[in-house]
C-alpha cells in the first residue's frame, strides 16, 4: 500500500476567514438551551415593554396615582413585568457574554460587569414605582409624594440614578461591539441593539425605543436556531490509498 503524506494544513488567513463565517457558540447549544435564551433576550424587552405602555407615566408618579384606581388590573401587570425585568436583562447580559467573550474578550467583560452593576441597581429603581403603586392603592398619593418619588432627594438615590443610567448605557454598547465582533448573531440584530440604545437616550422616536430592542432580540432569537456549529480545525489525516 502508498501511504501519502499527510494533507497540508489550513493557512493561519485562511483558517481566520473560515472561522469567522461559519464558527459560531450558539451552534453547539442544545435545542433547550437556545429555547430558553430565547425566552430570557425576548422576554427582557418584552418585560420593559409591558411595564412601560400599561402604566402611564407622562405626568410622572402623578400619573400613576390616577391611574391605578381608574385601571387597576393594566397597573398590576405592568408592576409585575418591571418586577421581572432585571432578572431577565441580567440573563441576557450573561447570554451576550458567553457569545462573544471569546472573541471580544474586553468588551464582553465590561458589558457584563457594568450589565451585573446596571441590573442590580434596577430593582432599586424599581422600589420608586412600587412604593408610587402602594401608595395609590391606599388612596395616599399627593403631589407632594409625587415631588418625592420624582425628585430623587438624598445622595444615595442620585448616585443610583447616575450609575443605573451610565452603567446600562456602557453594557448594550459593548455588548453590540462584542456581538459585531464574535459574529455569533446577525449583523441586523446588533445595529437594532445599539439604536436601542442610542433612540433611548436622544429619546425623540415617535415609538418607545423599547421595540427596536425587541426586534434585536428577536433577530438574535433567530440566530440562535440558525447558527452552524462551531468549526474546529481539524488535525492532518493520514490517507491510505491501495
Amino acid at each position: 500500500m502508498d501511504i501519502t503524506a499527510p494533507s497540508p494544513a489550513p493557512t493561519a488567513s485562511a483558517g481566520r476567514r473560515t472561522r469567522r463565517q461559519l464558527e459560531s457558540v450558539a451552534g453547539s447549544w442544545p435545542i433547550g438551551v437556545k429555547i430558553t435564551a430565547s425566552a430570557v433576550v425576548i422576554g427582557a424587552f418584552a418585560a420593559q415593554l409591558v411595564n412601560r405602555s400599561l402604566l402611564d407615566m407622562s405626568q410622572g408618579y402623578v400619573s400613576v396615582f390616577q391611574e391605578v384606581p381608574s385601571n387597576p388590573g393594566a397597573a398590576n401587570v405592568s408592576v409585575i413585568a418591571g418586577m421581572f425585568a432585571p432578572a431577565l436583562l441580567l440573563g441576557s447580559v450573561l447570554i451576550w457574554f458567553r457569545l462573544s467573550r471569546e472573541r471580544s474578550r474586553v468588551a464582553a467583560w465590561i458589558s457584563l460587569i457594568s450589565g451585573v452593576l446596571a441590573f442590580t441597581c434596577l430593582p432599586l429603581m424599581m422600589g420608586f414605582s412600587v412604593s408610587a403603586f402602594a401608595l395609590a392603592q391606599a388612596h395616599l398619593g399627593t403631589q407632594a409624594a409625587a415631588d418625592a418619588l420624582s425628585g430623587y432627594a438624598g445622595p444615595p438615590a442620585v448616585l443610583l440614578f447616575i450609575v443605573f443610567n451610565n452603567a446600562s448605557m456602557l453594557t448594550i454598547f459593548a455588548a453590540a461591539w462584542a456581538l459585531w465582533r464574535s459574529h455569533s448573531v446577525s449583523r441586523a440584530a446588533v445595529v437594532l441593539l445599539a439604536l436601542f440604545m442610542v433612540g433611548d437616550i436622544v429619546g425623540v422616536l415617535p415609538f418607545d425605543a423599547h421595540y427596536i430592542g425587541l426586534a434585536a432580540a428577536v433577530l438574535m432569537a433567530v440566530s440562535f436556531f440558525t447558527a452552524p456549529a462551531p468549526f474546529r480545525a481539524k488535525g492532518t489525516e493520514t490517507i491510505i490509498e491501495p
